[in-house]
């Protein structure tokens, strides 16, 4: 999990860049700047978490861990939700693309 957790923060990164960049061109687009705020707010809360939560968030984080991940990261419990799901959903496509692979190439 831990290799998926790197993959996630990593084309996370990489969305941040290519926005930061089209950010250069167009200094003032509402859309690009609440963007970044978004990935800043989305490093916020994977920033909060131990290294176990971020592994396996699902089994590790109850209400007081969440509400703790959020204050460390200034945002609401609900943003905190969202991007976990977002992760789960990650997850689940890698886990899914690898046995369609497999399942192929064998």
């Amino acid at each position: 999990m831990r290799d998926l957790m790197t993959e996630f923060r990593r084309l996370l990164g990489d969305g941040r860049a290519t926005v930061m960049g089209m950010l250069r061109q167009t200094p003032n687009d509402s859309k690009l700047i609440d963007g970044l705020r978004e990935y800043r707010e989305i490093f916020g809360i994977l920033d909060s978490m131990t290294a176990k939560e971020a592994m396996t968030p699902f089994e590790l984080i109850d209400a007081s861990r969440l509400r703790r991940i959020a204050q460390g990261a200034g945002v609401r419990d609900q943003k905190v939700i969202q991007v976990l799901f977002s992760y789960r959903e990650f997850c689940e496509q890698i886990l899914r693309a690898n046995w369609e692979q497999r399942r192929h190439g064998a």
